[in-house]
């Protein structure tokens, strides 16, 4: 669906009869249709292909009487299948499209209730768009996207190990990914931690060479070992002199609320850093974080993987050999992990990404739109994607806010070139 001032639009399974519901019930079908395939296409399904969707949540926009008939018939009709297992208060039924229904065509939606009950639904589910969310909303419409180009890509790619997909429904969910991208149905949000989503932040990276802006490929610029630096920057808010500690630890995210309230806190001053938490900053800036912590032979992607899933955002229950290592060689990050922990796991990475957000969304966004309002920019969360010619402003706009926090990351280009013909 897009979120602008047209109806929203739905992608409908090419070989389901809307006439199977009377039309006063159909956009509500389409509806329900068009959220199983969004989240199939942005990876949201579980290993089987199943998608949770709360009762709360669909009736927001789907009236109760109308509901449970309209799940029956599609589940009956063969449209939709359902994995029958609920439990209340802890898991809601999961849903997907049937094998033969997941190619979809779109068609807007003839209803006007529905488009208002719609819109009312999702403005009150993520944050208000501030003016720098609006800016990079604009910059959406001046995307092109090579659809032949993204072909030929996808007839190469296969699911990663261990998926459940086949390799045929694996290019479905990316063909019809792309389609998105073709139709200009490009919506933007941002959730309460305020990082932004949009179709971008979910393209497989392979596919990054069909984006075009002016009929010119991008290129980005990433930030090495990005996530534990933002850590570090977050650990020496911890230990700062103050109420910095407390403001972390009482920090809330609600819904609606501006997410970006803390941005314009102090840096730590050099009296209140801790020589391991300089370490590993240091380490971070130089993009050999991760090898400071690997042993002999590890596989360096493996190893990330272990580490998010382990030290970073694991419980505080889980022991590990890797989570030791970690709190030997960096004991004030672990402690801060460990306090950021204590009523709810999670709150690291909230708390992270809201400080990630505030960097790059806050900070480096909002002065790039001041400075230069009509840059195509997009990002992917810590990563920013642009046309070559501006590199230069956008890698001195970076450097400047980090340096705020008093850290200068290390930065890469990269270009994206057809993977087909082309050696990167």
């Amino acid at each position: 669906m897009a979120w602008t001032d047209k109806p929203a639009s739905f992608y409908i399974p090419v070989m389901y009869d809307p006439k199977m519901f009377p039309k006063s019930q159909r956009d509500y079908a389409h509806y329900f249709l068009n959220l199983l395939h969004w989240k199939w296409i942005s990876w949201q399904a579980d290993n089987r292909g199943y998608i949770r969707l709360k009762y709360d949540y669909l009736t927001k926009v789907i009236p109760v009487s109308v509901y449970k008939t309209l799940r029956n018939a599609l589940i009956d009709s063969g449209v939709v299948q359902c994995d029958k297992q609920a439990q209340q208060g802890h898991k809601s039924y999961g849903f997907r499209l049937a094998p033969g229904y997941r190619h979809t065509r779109r068609v807007r939606c003839r209803d006007e209730s529905v488009d208002h009950a719609i819109r009312v639904a999702y403005g009150t589910a993520t944050v208000s768009l501030l003016p720098v969310h609006e800016w990079l909303k604009r910059r959406l419409a001046v995307l092109t996207f090579d659809m032949p180009l993204a072909e030929s890509i996808v007839a190469t790619m296969v699911p990663d190990e261990g998926s459940t997909l086949t390799v045929g429904a694996y290019r479905l969910q990316l063909l019809e990914t792309c389609q998105k991208f073709v139709d200009g149905e490009l919506p933007l949000t941002c959730d309460r931690f305020g990082r932004v989503h949009t179709p971008i932040t979910s393209l497989a990276k392979q596919l990054r060479p069909c984006l075009r802006v002016d009929g010119e490929p991008l290129v980005s610029l990433d930030l090495a070992n990005s996530q534990p630096l933002i850590a570090g920057i977050c650990a020496r808010q911890f230990f700062r002199a103050g109420k910095s500690k407390q403001r972390l630890l009482l920090r809330t995210f609600e819904d609606g609320r501006d997410p970006y309230r803390y941005a314009d806190q102090q840096p730590a001053t050099k009296a209140d850093r801790h020589p391991d938490v300089e370490e590993y900053i240091e380490l971070c800036e130089r993009g050999r974080f991760y090898e400071s912590l690997m042993e002999r032979g590890e596989d360096r992607n493996r190893f990330k993987t272990r580490f998010y899933a382990e030290v970073f955002f694991g419980k505080p229950s889980w022991r590990s050999k890797l989570r030791n290592r970690f709190e030997d060689r960096y004991p004030s990050v672990a402690a801060m992990l460990e306090e950021l922990k204590r009523t709810d796991y999670r709150r690291s990475a909230w708390i992270l990404q809201n400080y990630e957000a505030t960097i790059f969304i806050r900070g480096i966004c909002n002065k790039i739109r001041a400075k230069r309002p009509k840059l195509a920019l997009y990002t992917v969360h810590d990563s920013f994607l642009m046309k070559r010619a501006d590199v230069g402003l956008v890698r001195r706009m970076i450097l400047a806010e980090f340096n705020r926090y008093g850290v200068r990351p290390n930065l890469s280009l990269e270009s994206y070139r057809d993977p087909t013909t082309a050696v990167a």
